[in-house]
């Protein structure tokens, strides 16, 4: 279940989930982000978003089982904090969260990609070591208009 992307996974995940134990949905979502790192690091082609969507479908539909809360409510929480963690771009995260889950789940997925995307990430862990984060570039990019319009006074 764990080979490829995922995104020809997504849907015999999203029917056949009650098939596993809770504790394996989770080990599997959490193998295959580790292994997705390891293999694009490695040369492997191919991106982040499929193998994140799977991950947090299966460790959304795990925590699901686990604590007997809402499928689609955990499934979408899991989702969008992966993707606003991974990405550190909230509105990129919930354009992604919108297009996959259904739309009475807006505010969730809002709240959850935004809180998710302003958590800076160590640089070890950054797709992209250069970007430091959402909340860091809304920063910097003030503190240069400030200091652009300092120098031209």
């Amino acid at each position: 279940m764990t080979m490829f992307s995922g995104g020809s996974d997504i849907q015999l995940i999203q029917y056949e989930y009650y098939q596993y134990t809770p504790w394996l949905l989770i080990l599997i979502g959490t193998v295959k982000l580790f292994l997705t790192n390891v293999c694009i690091d490695s040369g492997w082609r191919g991106g982040h978003f499929f193998p994140v969507i799977f991950s947090g479908l299966s460790i959304g539909y795990g925590l699901s089982s686990l604590l007997g809360t809402s499928q689609i409510l955990s499934v979408v929480v899991v989702t969008a904090a992966l993707l606003g963690t991974i990405l550190q771009q909230p509105f990129g995260a919930l354009a992604l969260t919108v297009i996959f889950f259904p739309i009475d789940q807006l505010g969730w997925m809002a709240a959850v990609c935004f809180a998710a995307g302003c958590i800076p990430l160590p640089r070890v862990l950054r797709m992209n070591p250069e970007n430091r984060g959402f909340i860091y570039g809304l920063m910097h990019r003030k503190g240069q208009k400030k200091l652009a319009s300092h120098k031209s006074a």
